[in-house]
């Protein structure tokens, strides 16, 4: 080794050297490397292909986006990371984010089935595909309007977006808040429409926060992995935790106000442009309160006067005009429902509670006052001691509807005997050294003569006796309030299998003595679902067994979207649907090329859609049965008319041809003869 070559080393060290010092003084003030993924994208084994943008996520906030290249849908993301000295938002990932990736198209997010844990060295140097299937996407709501305050005092409240037009079924959502809080949802959100979520607490009453709108693709896995799709901050947090680089909109500090994107569903995943601040802010929807009005017999009360009182102020009162039934929208709060008919007792019913978007009924029964001309019922009978009869036992009749009280002993024969107002009665029956008696529910009509023997059990025979029976009894009626007369009940003993058969009175009433031991009860009814329920019975005991028939066939709401083959929504459209065969029914479209029909039946319905400009459009349509509301969108071609056929030329085209020619040879020939005129003068003049 010469001299040269020892300085040719020596100078390599110095420099290698330099830079090492130099690199290293930049490396403590560099950011961390980023989390790196590339590879390619496909969906449904099929590439992506080129311009495809594909999003990185964490915790509903887009860290990295890129467009895929080339046809094999070739991609790479640079998820940054949390730089040290970030201390007032989450600008990237930390140790153990969990990073996922979607990429959206017609209103559809699709959701890969990689995901990764976020980590510093989270360079990769090998292919990583991203895995996008249909299955695994969604039409993914948003959070449209948030009313921290309301200036009704109730729960903070939000309103969901639907941004397409197909219904967006929320049962696979869960809102999160900045808390950690996680609510889950249900129902639906119809095509383009709004769904209003009460929050149930003052979620939103803290300076600053966030709200989270997730979904998960695997509901049917033990461990379920929701990932956010939709993000929403507010209030300038300069805390991490809560706040990431999504743009926040300012904290809605008046009573009365919300923050709403504007218009609807608009989605740029900054908050600060997205809302706008409204005053008043959009109301909570509505509740329903529906209900009929009959008397002891189960019979209509026509032209009652109902009245609505709320904070001891009268709010609502209207006379249900040839009318037994009613039905409400009211604001969401406690009420007091009063109903006023002539000869009868005014019934009233507190506490009434009204939960916004929801319904619920109140079926109200009214009995004659006493000085109502009808004639009375009368409730009489004798009370055993097994066999005997016992005297001074305290029979207390109640009223089930005004909560009248009388109160009678039986004679020396046992016997008592009640004249009273057709109604609702509870019967109880007390003496000392004997077990108490109650029966529920007893109606009196106008002339009744209703006979109730009972038996009365010693304390000490009822320790001792292994034979004495017990009793169920209830009511049948539907999820209107109506009463099942004459339908025959069955109940079994699931021991032995012995059947035991009863029928419903005209209100709905039933009643079966039996043996200690285990039972069931079957009830059923055409267009109605079984409904049957195990129970036991016991010794001296009285069992309340109500039941309450559900239709077997629930209705749903078709919407028709028609529109023509530029997607324009057609105006008058007929539309006709036959049910059944049977049954038509036919509605125009609006404007817009919509037309909704309500309360029709689960299977195939055919329809005809038909307009003068367009082709007859007909199909046979088959309702869903796990859908409540259901979009149809039809496309009408127009109508190709016809051209209309020439008129047949008459002219002889060959004759014309011989005239042309003819005439063509007519001048060349005088062409010809002229040339040869030209030559032969200039011969001569050449002579």
């Amino acid at each position: 080794m010469n001299g040269k070559d020892i300085n040719l080393i020596l100078g390599s060290f110095l420099i290698l050297s330099a830079l090492s010092i130099q690199f290293s003084d930049y490396a403590d003030s560099a950011p961390v490397i980023p989390y790196s993924r590339w590879g390619t994208a496909t969906l449904d084994g099929e590439a992506i292909g080129n311009g495809m943008e594909i999003f990185a996520l964490i915790d509903g906030t887009i860290y990295a986006s890129n467009h895929t290249y080339n046809t094999d849908g070739s991609y790479c993301l640079d998820i940054p990371s949390q730089p040290t000295d970030a201390d007032t938002a989450k600008e990237g990932g930390i140790e153990g984010d969990l990073i996922y990736y979607i990429f959206q198209s017609d209103n559809r997010t699709f959701l890969a089935e990689e995901t990764d844990s976020y980590t510093l060295s989270g360079l990769s140097w090998q292919v990583n595909p991203l895995t996008f299937s249909s299955s695994r996407s969604v039409i993914h709501p948003l959070i449209n309007e948030l009313i921290p305050e309301p200036i009704d005092g109730g729960n903070d409240y939000i309103y969901l977006y639907n941004p397409d037009f197909q219904d967006i079924d929320l049962e696979d959502w869960i809102l999160i808040d900045s808390t950690g809080f996680e609510m889950e949802l249900f129902g639906n959100i119809s095509g383009r429409g709004t769904r209003y979520v009460d929050l149930g607490t003052k979620r939103m009453e803290g300076q600053d926060g966030y709200l989270r709108l997730s979904w998960c693709p695997d509901q049917f896995t033990s461990n379920k992995i929701y990932y956010s799709l939709d993000r929403v901050e507010w209030g300038n947090s300069d805390n991490p935790v809560s706040n990431s680089t999504h743009p926040d909109f300012t904290k809605v500090s008046s009573s009365g106000s919300g923050m709403k994107r504007n218009p609807n569903g608009t989605d740029s995943d900054d908050s600060s442009k997205d809302f706008i601040l409204q005053k008043p802010a959009t109301p909570r929807p509505k509740g329903t309160i529906r209900g009929y009005v009959k008397d002891g017999n189960g019979d209509q009360v026509l032209n009652s006067e109902l009245e609505l009182s709320r904070n001891n102020t009268l709010f609502l009162k209207k006379n249900l005009i040839d009318s037994d039934y009613f039905e409400l929208n009211l604001p969401q709060g406690i009420y007091i429902l009063r109903i006023n008919f002539a000869g009868y007792v005014t019934s009233e019913r507190y506490n009434i509670e009204i939960i916004a978007d929801s319904e619920s009924w109140v079926n109200v029964t009214l009995a004659r006052s006493a000085n109502s001309s009808e004639p009375n019922g009368m409730l009489y009978g004798t009370v055993y001691d097994h066999n005997d009869e016992i005297w001074n036992v305290s029979v207390v009749l109640k009223s089930s509807e005004n909560y009248t009280e009388n109160a009678i002993a039986t004679d020396i024969f046992g016997y008592y005997e009640f004249i009273i107002p057709s109604g609702s009665y509870n019967v109880h029956l007390s003496k000392k050294g004997y077990e108490n008696q109650s029966y529920h529910r007893i109606s009196i009509h106008p002339g009744d003569e209703l006979k109730l023997d009972i038996y009365m059990w010693k304390i000490s025979d009822h320790n001792n006796s292994i034979s004495a029976n017990g009793s169920v009894g209830g009511r049948v009626i539907d999820e209107s309030g109506l009463a099942f007369k004459a339908l025959n009940l069955e109940i079994v003993n699931t021991t032995s299998g012995t059947a035991h058969f009863s029928l419903t009175d005209k209100n709905g009433y039933y009643s079966f003595s039996l043996e200690p031991g285990f039972y069931r009860l079957d009830v059923e009814y055409p267009n109605y679902e079984l409904w049957s329920q195990g129970f036991e019975i016991e010794r001296g005991t009285i069992t309340v067994m109500n039941v309450v028939l559900r239709g077997s066939e629930p209705v749903i709401t078709l919407i028709f979207h028609v529109i023509d083959e530029n997607s324009r929504g057609i105006n008058n459209a007929s539309i006709a649907l036959m049910i059944d065969d049977t049954q038509e029914l036919k509605m125009k479209t609006n404007v817009d090329g919509y037309a909704t029909f309500i309360k029709i039946r689960y299977g195939g319905v055919g329809s005809i859609i038909d307009h003068l400009d367009y082709e007859i459009w007909t199909d046979n349509i088959q309702i869903h049965t796990d859908k409540r509301i259901q979009f149809i969108e039809v496309v009408l071609e127009s109508k190709i008319i016809a051209d209309v056929p020439e008129a047949e030329d008459d002219t002889d085209y060959s004759i014309v041809m011989v005239l042309l020619v003819v005439i063509l040879i007519i001048i060349l020939s005088f062409i010809i003869l002229f040339a040869i005129l030209i030559l032969r003068k200039r011969k001569q003049e050449m002579d």
